[in-house]
């Protein structure tokens, strides 16, 4: 059952909220850090569960409470499961909770057990921000997931933040009829707003703006599945055209000192910056003159929506929910996954065809304005958890 239209505007009562993520960083900890921050600002009490290096266990990101769960890890561990599935258990029995939502397959795939284990009162629901399944992870860990959801399926309600997700999630008969709801997602570009001066998308074209060459950036985790291997590449073709083009990569990851040796094999070293993980993506947003997607999998990527939002020119793939997001030729350019050669050319097109870049990024702003603001998917989400609580 998708969440569009639904009517919000009802006055809420205050619930009690305990949001759990596993991933440290990315697309799912920067959503649960606008959804909670919001839901503080319409009265609610939040609560926000994670590992101890979360960027959420930050003091300058918290309008809620944090509470470390210290063996919640991505990988697949018996005893940091077990670990993390007894201190989910003490947590969710620690109050009387309205709402328990757990974000990622990890934390949801072990929330949703220990939600039965406790049993909880509260509401029980989950995002998986692209299920794992649907991932190219090799037949015999896809099907291992797949049967996880199943399992786990049975238990609350899930929400999806792509129609590709939820079409993907039936197909596999891991979501439940009427217990499934496609909410996109929306982030806050006030600061984006602020300081990359969205209003004028034409600004980084300006002739005396212009002090190096043009830079070509990507925001992401350094991880198989978000391509950035094949960002290199493209950036090592692009180079040979235009010689004075640098590249930005933001964010950390598993993967960052492969991606580190592979761009000095490709003669990129004084060409690409490694940036890290960082709190002023506005600020590296305001320096691309092209934002480049190149994920191999994507559900709903809020850095798209970050570079949309800036202004900057959009090249992505297009893989999952994105083809949602931006429309090729219209708000961007689309390019198939794992074909740098693509990407390179459509990265060369907009760099030499100013016209056509700045007309899609204006474009790309306004359809972020129309549909991918937090207050929409906010309130939509909230619009949920008092349905559930009712």
């Amino acid at each position: 059952m998708a969440c569009y239209g639904l009517d919000v505007t009802s006055a809420p009562h205050t619930l009690k909220i305990l949001e759990v993520v596993q991933p440290e960083s990315g697309g799912a900890a920067v959503h649960v850090a606008n959804l909670s921050a919001h839901l503080v600002q319409r009265g609610h009490e939040v609560t926000v569960a994670g590992p101890p290096a979360s960027i959420l266990a930050s003091p300058s990101m918290r309008d809620y409470t944090y509470r470390v769960l210290p063996t919640l890890v991505r990988e697949p561990d018996p005893a940091n499961d077990f670990g993390a599935l007894k201190d989910l258990i003490v947590l969710l029995r620690s109050n009387e909770w309205d709402v328990v939502h757990f974000h990622s397959s990890k934390a949801g795939f072990l929330g949703r057990i220990a939600a039965v284990l406790s049993r909880t009162r509260a509401a029980v629901v989950y995002t998986p921000h692209c299920f794992a399944f649907l991932t190219d992870m090799g037949s015999a860990r896809t099907g291992a997931y797949r049967v996880l959801e199943r399992v786990a399926g049975r238990i609350g309600d899930t929400i999806l933040v792509s129609r590709w997700e939820y079409m993907g999630g039936w197909e596999a008969s891991v979501l439940r009829r009427r217990r499934a709801w496609v909410i996109p997602n929306g982030v806050d570009i006030e600061d984006i707003a602020t300081k990359t001066h969205v209003q004028s998308p034409d600004h980084r074209h300006h002739p005396d703006s212009r002090i190096e060459g043009p830079t070509i950036g990507t925001v992401t985790r350094l991880q198989h599945a978000k391509g950035v291997d094949v960002f290199l590449e493209m950036a090592a073709m692009l180079r040979e055209r235009v010689r004075d083009a640098r590249f930005v990569v933001v964010g950390d990851g598993p993967d960052e000192e492969a991606l580190r040796s592979q761009a000095e094999r490709l003669g990129l070293s004084a060409a690409c910056e490694f940036a890290g993980r960082s709190s002023d993506v506005p600020g590296y947003l305001a320096r691309f003159d092209v934002f480049v997607l190149s994920s191999r999998y994507e559900s709903h990527p809020l850095a798209l929506l970050e570079a949309m939002a800036a202004g900057v020119p959009v090249v992505a793939t297009a893989v999952g929910g994105v083809p949602e997001i931006v429309r090729d030729g219209v708000d961007g350019v689309l390019v198939p996954p794992k074909d740098p050669a693509a990407a390179a050319s459509a990265v060369q097109g907009l760099l030499t065809d100013r016209d056509t870049a700045s007309r899609l990024a204006s474009s790309a702003r306004r359809r972020y304005e129309r549909a991918f603001t937090p207050g929409p998917s906010v309130r939509e989400t909230e619009h949920v958890y008092l349905r559930l609580t009712s």
